[in-house]
């Protein structure tokens, strides 16, 4: 399930990638390093918040924002409750336990 993790981290980290293209190098380079520590969607939250309007950024914050939960939901979320369910579907009836179930509805 890590590598479903790291899977949307990297997503993130080439959007982040794309989104500074027109920003100084030192700047792309401390925004990517943060986006590869899973830090960009604090990143664009923070500036959704603020209402802070970059003109050196591709997209806008909220866009920019809705990408990278749109890159967790892809490529963390959905896999890992496919996961949980075919595991549930291959366990026998009295090994289920209620957290399990849990688990899957709330995940």
């Amino acid at each position: 399930m890590a590598g479903f993790a790291m899977l949307a981290i990297m997503a993130q980290a080439v959007g982040t990638f794309f989104q500074c293209t027109k920003k100084p190098r030192k700047e792309q380079a401390e925004r990517n390093l943060a986006a590869l520590m899973g830090l960009a969607p604090l990143i664009e939250g923070l500036s959704v918040w603020t209402g802070k309007k970059d003109p050196a950024l591709l997209f806008s914050g909220p866009m920019m924002y809705a990408f990278m939960k749109s890159y967790e939901i892809a490529f963390e979320s959905i896999p890992e409750s496919i996961i949980q369910i075919l595991d549930l579907l291959k366990a026998k009836a009295g090994d289920i336990q209620t957290i399990q179930i849990v688990g899957v509805i709330w995940g």
